[in-house]
């Protein structure tokens, strides 16, 4: 066992079994009573991670012990799914061998405390309560559940530079995350509005970019979100938006802005060989903002932004164009490409895997370092060959489609957000280079008031389509006439377990708005149950 893993056991003990049975009983399983849930992991202590192991195996028995036939059935599906050293264990569980004053023993099996963290939530949405038995039960064992992500990497970004998130709102979201099996928290950090976080090497950053002193972060709250976000099976991406998105920046620190009147991008003014004298206050503000990031977040991965970067400030701004000038005459996208290098090089020299949005690979293409993630945001422009080209070149993606994943889309339904696969027309080869995506709930209309309304429960539609397993293509033309039938069947499919979990979020205590809204994030429209809204 390990800390972790205790702490999500006992958290899972609520979650499974809120009410207490009045009966006595425990869990009721195909009428008789489930003794325990054993749970055996190979690595309870994994670091959490992009290649940590989510996979686990879960077994719940039938009343009666199963025949040699199904026994062997579920053997051979199993066997191959489930760690070697576990298979001999899963052989004896089918045969229900325990005795029946013991009740049955439903069996958990996960390389990592990550996989039995993913298991135990499905566990936990099998168990329902019997308000006639007056316990809780199973219904239609025995269960045999083998089951990993199809995409490593499946996030959340949340925003709180637009409004200030605080602590509170920011553990309350992440102890949802794990009921939709979302696995990062893209945290979206500081941009033009507000720099929020703490900097201690450069206190005025938030002295005077924050919105007020209230909406801070000290170094222990950024601490206090990542601990509760790793018991919780969630990695935490910081995001700090550069050389665009940081206007705030100039507040604190004016210099490092091209002037008063224009402040972004910032500026991009360095010593060169041209110019060995030019001042380097930008880059050293940088520097000690990135050791001060990575001093507090674990996480390898180091989202640096360069998104929607407009250089007129540098053109209109005298230095600044003075300098590029002096510099063999750069041209303000050169000037550009040289700031994302450098920022790039000095993430990696803070053995930091930068993440960026595409539009890095607009500006550098095949010259971005070669373990940079590419976060493609812009859907249908000419997306799919863009991806193409990003893999073909080795290079490893992330998506977050505008507007189907975007959060803040409040008119985009869960059913365009479910059938969106960002394997779309790829190879085998290039989708393996996609690592995954999520949605993204920018902040200009969210805060604490609304943004679990908004976030659930399309979200679990995200989720969906980054966990569950791409449905096979079909090219038979008997069969190709009945893929309409079969789309629409697996829609409705999705919309019932969609609202099924809705229900469940709102038992739990999220806000969750209801699944056929039509603009997300609105009160149901009338009187009725949950199912039904």
């Amino acid at each position: 066992s390990s800390p972790d893993l205790e702490d999500m056991i006992a958290r899972y003990r609520t979650l499974i079994t809120p009410r207490k049975p009045s009966t006595g009983r425990g869990i009721v399983c195909a009428a008789q009573d489930l003794g325990s849930l054993e749970l055996v992991v190979s690595d309870p202590s994994a670091v959490l991670g992009l290649s940590t192991d989510e996979s686990y195996s879960l077994f719940i028995p039938p009343q009666s012990a199963l025949s040699a036939a199904a026994r062997q059935l579920l053997h051979r599906h199993a066997s191959a799914a489930i760690n070697s050293t576990h298979v001999d264990d899963m052989r004896e569980s089918f045969k229900g061998s325990a005795p029946a004053s013991e009740g049955r023993v439903a069996k958990l099996w996960a390389k990592t405390q990550i996989g039995a963290l993913r298991g135990l939530e499905t566990f936990s949405q099998l168990v329902k309560y019997d308000f006639q038995q007056r316990s809780y039960v199973i219904r239609h064992a025995p269960w045999l559940v083998i089951d990993s992500p199809r995409f490593p990497h499946r996030e959340v970004l949340v925003d709180s530079s637009r409004h200030f998130l605080p602590v509170a709102t920011l553990k309350g979201l992440i102890s949802s995350l794990p009921y939709a099996k979302i696995n990062v928290l893209h945290w979206h950090i500081v941009d033009h509005q507000s720099f929020p976080m703490d900097s201690p090497s450069n206190p005025l950053l938030s002295e005077r970019g924050a919105y007020s002193d209230e909406e801070r972060y000290t170094t222990g709250d950024l601490e206090q979100v990542i601990h509760w976000a790793r018991i919780h099976g969630v990695r935490v991406v910081p995001e700090i938006d550069v050389p665009g998105h940081a206007s705030s920046w100039c507040l604190g620190y004016p210099q490092v802005c091209p002037s008063k009147e224009c402040t972004s991008p910032l500026s991009p003014i360095m010593p060169t060989p041209l110019t060995p004298t030019a001042r380097d206050t930008t880059f050293e503000l940088l520097a000690r903002v990135m050791d001060d990031v990575t001093g507090v977040f674990p996480e390898n991965f180091l989202h640096l932004g360069h998104d929607e970067v407009n250089c007129s400030c540098w053109e209109e701004t005298q230095e600044v164009r003075q300098w590029m000038l002096l510099n063999a005459n750069l041209s303000s996208h050169q000037a550009l490409q040289n700031f994302l290098l450098r920022a790039q090089s000095m993430a990696a020299a803070r053995h930091r895997t930068v993440v960026a949005w595409d539009e890095a690979w607009e500006i550098l293409g095949t010259n971005l370092p070669k373990d940079t993630v590419v976060q493609q945001w812009r859907w249908g422009w000419d997306h799919i060959n863009t991806t193409k080209r990003i893999t073909d070149a080795g290079f490893r993606v992330l998506w977050v489609a505008d507007p189907t994943w975007y959060l803040d889309s409040l008119e985009v339904t869960w059913d365009k957000e479910w059938q969106v696969d960002i394997c779309e027309q790829l190879t085998r080869t290039q989708c393996s280079l996609v690592l995954g995506g999520g949605g993204a709930m920018w902040g200009e209309h969210v805060d604490s008031s609304n943004i679990e309304s908004i976030i659930w429960p399309r979200l679990a539609a995200v989720a969906e389509a980054l966990w569950s397993p791409k449905v096979s293509s079909r090219t038979s033309f008997v069969i190709a006439q009945n893929v309409k039938r079969e789309g629409e069947e697996r829609m409705a499919a999705a919309r019932i377990r969609l609202k099924a979990f809705r229900c469940l979020l709102n038992r739990r205590g999220v806000r969750a708005a209801p699944v056929d809204n039509t603009n997300a994030g609105t009160a149901p429209p009338g009187p009725g149950a949950c199912m039904a809204q």
